[in-house]
């Protein structure tokens, strides 16, 4: 059913290009032609790639700071309360706003990156607090009795048993992390800079409706692959 869902989309754009009889809704088969020339040239991959280095290291600075601070809060309930409104705003702050302000404070190029770290170390911070406040409290209780310190128990029991939670949360944020950062590129627009949602600025602004779907189309490909991704991953913790 999901290949039928997706020949109906196609179907849809089809008949819109159609009705609409206008080069800002291009033809799908305009559209894959033009998606074929695009990845017969090396800039395109100068794009994806630069995208997809920004996503990483980004991901990477997240994952650091929400393993750090999702630590610490685990442990302390104090911590938790004091990083508690500031995860709280991070979450509800919107994207939009917090893209605009980084721009104006920060170079094109970093934007996208300081954005996606601050839409995902919340993320990640839940996942790890969330993994180590929901240990079963007999293995706590097993662990006080032993006589096992803190700092111990922590690394070798605790962390191992909360680790399905935090890789989940980890793999849950790369799809969001691709698309806040295309979303990022796009906001930020630059012409001297690689990067999907730049080139999607790029074609946008030169009128270039082909290249700009054509651009989606490759953005979707690679979010589909993570969220297959993530589906995967899902099912094999579920497994273990």
């Amino acid at each position: 059913m999901t290949i039928v869902g997706i020949i109906f989309i196609f179907f849809l754009w089809f008949i819109i290009s159609l009705i609409a009889n206008s080069p800002i809704i291009p033809h799908p088969i305009d559209t894959f032609r033009t998606l074929f020339i695009l990845l017969g040239q090396k800039d395109t991959y100068f794009h994806i790639g630069s995208t997809l280095l920004r996503l990483f290291i980004g991901l990477l600075i997240s994952l650091l700071l929400g393993l750090i601070f999702g630590i610490l809060s685990g442990v302390s309930s104090h911590v938790r309360a004091f990083l508690k409104p500031l995860v709280v705003t991070l979450r509800t702050i919107p994207t939009a706003s917090i893209i605009l302000i980084l721009i104006s404070i920060t170079k094109f190029q970093y934007a996208p990156i300081y954005v996606t770290i601050l839409l995902i170390f919340p993320l990640i911070y839940e996942a790890v607090v969330s993994g180590l406040t929901n240990i079963d409290q007999t293995i706590c209780d097993a662990l006080k009795v032993d006589g096992d310190n803190e700092f111990k128990s922590l690394f070798k029991v605790k962390i191992p048993l909360a680790s399905p939670m935090i890789k989940l949360g980890f793999v849950q944020s790369l799809g969001l992390g691709m698309k806040v950062m295309i979303m990022s590129e796009i906001i930020s627009g630059n012409r001297s800079i690689y990067g999907l949602g730049f080139a999607l600025r790029l074609a946008q602004e030169d009128i270039l409706y082909k290249e700009m779907f054509a651009y989606t189309l490759i953005a979707i490909f690679l979010v589909g692959m993570i969220d297959i991704a993530i589906y995967l991953t899902k099912k094999f913790f579920k497994k273990t």
